[in-house]
C-alpha cells in the first residue's frame, strides 16, 4: 500500500490480496505491553500507521487509539501501539544507490520519505553489513522524527537541489541521541553507483554532524 497500488480500481487492497493469497491468521501484538489483544486474517493487509480497519475494541486497550507501529512478515504477526510509538528517527536502508562513487563514512544531508514529504535535515552514515560478506548498509538519523516510515519504502537524499541518492527503507525505528563530530569521503562524478546488500537489524546508534561548507560536487539532478 506505501507503493500507491493504482491497478486496485475500488481501492480494496486488503480484500484484492486476500483473494489471491487466501487467510492467513496470525497474532495483534500490543508493541508497549508484549501482550497478543486480537487476531488478524493476513499481516499483508496492513500498513504502518494505520489505525482503522484493526478489528479490536478499544476499551479492552485502555481506552486510547492504537495505531499499526510495524508488520513482521516472517512471523505474520502485526504490531500496534499509542500514537507517540508512531515516531521514526532512524532509517536503515539497502539496495542503495549514489549519485557519483560510493560515499563513506558520515554525511550532513536532507531526507525525503514520500514523494510529497517534507525534506528533514538528517545525518547518512555508509557502514560495513555484518551479515554480508563485504556489503555495505546505509543508516539515516533524521533530526526530526516522522511518521509512517515503513520498509519498502524510498528514502531520498539531498545535498541542497541535488539528488546525492536513494535506498530503499528495510528497518525503521527510534534511535538513542548521541553527539559524534566525523569526516566523510564524497562522491564527485553524476553517474549512479549500486552498492550494499539487503541487511538485517538496525544496530546503528545516533549521530550529529558539523556541517562542512562543501558536502559534495555532483550531478545535475534536481528534485521533481
Amino acid at each position: 500500500d506505501s507503493h500507491d497500488i493504482c491497478f486496485i480500481s475500488d481501492g480494496d487492497t486488503r480484500g484484492w490480496l486476500t483473494q489471491r493469497l487466501g487467510e492467513q491468521p496470525g497474532e495483534i501484538v500490543d508493541e508497549g505491553s508484549g501482550e497478543v489483544v486480537g487476531e488478524h486474517r493476513g499481516a499483508y493487509g496492513f500498513t504502518v500507521g494505520q489505525r482503522r480497519g484493526l478489528g479490536l475494541d478499544r476499551s479492552d486497550l485502555d481506552g486510547q487509539p492504537r495505531y499499526v507501529t510495524r508488520v513482521e512478515a516472517a512471523s505474520n504477526r502485526v504490531f500496534i501501539g499509542t500514537s507517540d510509538l508512531l515516531g521514526t528517527d532512524e532509517i536503515e536502508a539497502d539496495h542503495v544507490r549514489w549519485c557519483g562513487p560510493a560515499a563513506s563514512g558520515r554525511h550532513r544531508l536532507g531526507a525525503q520519505i514520500r514523494a510529497h514529504g517534507e525534506e528533514i535535515p538528517a545525518t547518512a552514515e555508509v557502514v560495513p553489513d555484518a551479515a554480508a560478506d563485504g556489503g555495505l548498509r546505509l543508516v539515516v538519523r533524521l533530526d526530526e522524527a516522522v511518521r509512517g516510515a515503513a520498509p519498502g519504502q524510498s528514502i531520498v537524499l539531498y545535498d541542497g537541489t541535488r539528488v546525492v541518492g536513494s535506498g530503499t527503507i528495510a528497518r525503521a525505528g527510534r534511535a538513542a541521541r548521541t553527539n559524534v563530530i566525523g569526516t566523510s569521503t564524497s562522491p564527485t562524478s553524476s553517474n549512479c553507483e549500486s552498492v550494499g546488500a539487503p541487511s538485517p537489524a538496525l544496530r546503528a546508534s545516533s549521530v550529529e554532524l558539523t556541517p562542512p561548507s562543501t558536502l559534495f560536487s555532483i550531478g545535475t539532478m534536481t528534485p521533481s
